[in-house]
């Protein structure tokens, strides 16, 4: 089997990177106190989707993290940073990623793809998973953001000389998914709220 070259591996590192910055950001919309409390309604009568929504966003934002540090099944930030060390015509100005694994919730991240998202095993139960694991979801996600900024500043100086990701407009995207994502979801529960209100006092909201 060939081995991807630089270009495509940068592309399948930020295509990871955007699919867990999309996850994480839908999650903690959904997790969000003060957004529940404004649209408290919203979120009760649709509490299924939400619900469903909230889980898979997770479960997404899991495995695109373990696809950082699988060594095995998919192209790693270590193994990425090695090959470009390798290659005299990338200069990266000194920037490398190091991830440690032995940290709990790199640990926690193993154990979810490896026994609840990706596999499914007979030895653990879900509750037993998540004891073990002895993270907050909080811990995930401030660790999604440390690797984050140092990533971005990599895919973008490869940006300049490979073209690795189709255009920067997609690094941008990925730097704007943060307050797009959240605005988004705003967006769509103002609309349901106003839908509602609407409908209760028999008003008819026409299609934009």
């Amino acid at each position: 089997m060939n081995k991807l070259n630089i270009q495509e591996s940068a592309s399948s590192i930020a295509r990871s990177l955007y699919d867990a910055m999309t996850a994480i950001e839908v999650y903690s919309s959904f997790q969000n106190l003060e957004l529940y409390n404004e649209y408290d309604t919203q979120f009760d009568m649709y509490s299924q989707f939400f619900q469903s929504a909230s889980n898979h966003a997770f479960i997404t934002f899991i495995v695109s993290m373990h696809k950082f540090i699988d060594h095995k099944n998919s192209i790693s930030i270590k193994d990425f940073c090695n090959k470009l060390n390798d290659l005299e015509a990338y200069n990266l100005d000194g920037k490398i990623i190091s991830i440690d694994e032995s940290k709990n919730s790199w640990k926690a991240i193993i154990l979810f793809r490896q026994n609840l998202f990706g596999h499914s095993g007979f030895k653990l139960t879900e509750d037993e998973i998540y004891s073990r694991a002895s993270v907050s979801r909080n811990d995930l996600t401030m660790e999604f953001y440390e690797l984050y900024q140092p990533l971005i500043e990599i895919l973008e100086i490869l940006e300049i000389v490979e073209n690795v990701c189709g255009s920067v407009k997609f690094l941008n995207d990925v730097r704007g998914l943060k307050s797009k994502t959240k605005l988004n979801i705003k967006l769509l529960l103002r609309n349901m709220k106003a839908g509602r209100a609407a409908r209760l006092e028999g008003k008819h909201i026409p299609f934009n």
